[in-house]
């Protein structure tokens, strides 16, 4: 199944607000050579839909369950709006014109839309994959210290990737992203809406990102996805059909786990065994932050204390889950988290979106990030790209 987008609309002017919302898209996952930039990106954004606006053509149609999510999604951006900084409040409202306006398009330009921002991805992490293998085998690859401040971190920036310091030869790949999860995670929610479609091109770079990120994560929401992607089909008829298919990549990953099995084997027997002893969540919290969650009291797990001051507390980070969202927004946020998913569901009336939202919901109890606009827009726009493009018989 190609992903490429047939239509006879002109899209110029609307090939520019996707180019620059899949940069958005990026920025959000903290991609190194974004970071920093959300405001000029938004600004750059803002103009496009401007000019956007300006040409000919019915792109948006007002729907019941679009309209009611746009609200959902602005009163949600409510509780991040910082009222002492007039760049926040700009910000905030500027992002809920342009997500409203995606939200109201319909499926063909959300469908494009999904193309623009699956495209990019692939692009970006195809393009550090060799320079990858070459550095994996004779650490010869130049690079130059790459300093996040905001979560106080060191890494290698070898241009096309990052990677960790003082590693011990051996390390997972990342991309241009800040830890390997971001770009297994999102790989494997990328496969959802791209039907698990191992042919494409876009298919086969993202199960070989997500293989070498060496992510349990990633390789437990790819099996899961594609469980729930076949029950969307009728699990009993499908799945002894294309279990074979998939022995060929199992293999692939016993090969490469054999390889690298002689650096770091002890390091992932050991964080293997430290996730089954203290739960896969709880594993992923600071001590310090165990201790705040439980002794929040009622208006702290149903409000929040907010992103600010969350910052404050834990300026570097260090933990990841659904208990973080519940310190930062609380389960008032939640519900409306959840309610804006469930009415993109509703507006699109396809089963498969509905067991990809339970897909996105197992996610976000590793990693809390269910408002990145890259994993939004996956669900808004591949949402519709599903609705648009049906399975193949399998």
């Amino acid at each position: 199944m190609s992903t490429q987008i047939r239509s006879k609309i002109p899209i110029t002017a609307f090939s520019i607000f996707g180019f620059i919302l899949a940069l958005v898209a990026l920025q959000s996952m903290h991609a190194w050579f974004l970071i920093g930039m959300s405001s000029a990106l938004y600004a750059g954004l803002f103009a496009a839909l401007i000019l956007l606006l300006c040409t000919k053509g019915k792109r948006c149609e007002v729907k019941l369950f679009t309209s009611l999510a746009c609200v959902l999604y602005a009163l949600y951006s409510y509780r991040s709006i910082d009222f002492d900084s007039l760049n926040s409040i700009l910000g905030n409202c500027i992002r809920v014109v342009i997500f409203s306006y995606i939200i109201l398009l319909k499926n063909e330009f959300k469908a494009i839309l999904f193309s623009h921002i699956l495209n990019l991805f692939v692009f970006v992490v195809a393009l550090g994959m060799p320079f990858y293998i070459f550095d994996l085998l004779t650490g010869l690859l130049p690079s130059f210290n790459l300093h996040v401040a905001s979560i106080n971190a060191y890494y290698s920036n070898h241009i096309f990737f990052i990677s960790p310091q003082n590693n011990d030869g051996f390390y997972r790949y990342m991309g241009v992203f800040l830890e390997p999860g971001y770009l297994a995670m999102i790989s494997a929610l990328f496969l959802y809406p791209l039907q698990y479609d191992y042919k494409s091109i876009q298919g086969k770079i993202l199960y070989i990102g997500a293989l070498v990120s060496f992510s349990a994560a990633g390789y437990g929401l790819i099996l899961v996805g594609y469980l729930l992607y076949l029950q969307s089909l009728s699990f009993i008829r499908n799945f002894g059909n294309t279990l074979f298919r998939y022995i060929g990549f199992i293999i692939a990953f016993a090969i490469v786990f054999m390889l690298v099995s002689s650096f770091e084997i002890l390091a992932v027997v050991d964080k293997i065994q430290r996730i089954f002893e203290q739960g896969s969540m709880d594993s992923r919290l600071s001590s310090d932050f165990k201790r705040l969650y439980e002794a929040a009291n009622l208006d702290v797990v149903m409000f929040g204390i907010g992103n600010q001051e969350y910052m404050d507390l834990f300026e570097k980070g260090g933990s990841a889950g659904w208990k973080v969202f519940i310190i930062k927004y609380g389960i008032v946020s939640l519900i409306a988290l959840f309610s804006f998913y469930f009415l993109i569901c509703l507006h699109s009336r396809d089963r498969r979106t509905f067991l990809m939202l339970v897909l996105f919901s197992i996610s976000f109890t590793q990693r809390a990030y269910a408002m990145w606009e890259i994993q939004l827009l996956i669900f808004i726009c591949g949402s519709a790209y599903l609705v648009m493009y049906r399975p193949k018989a399998v």
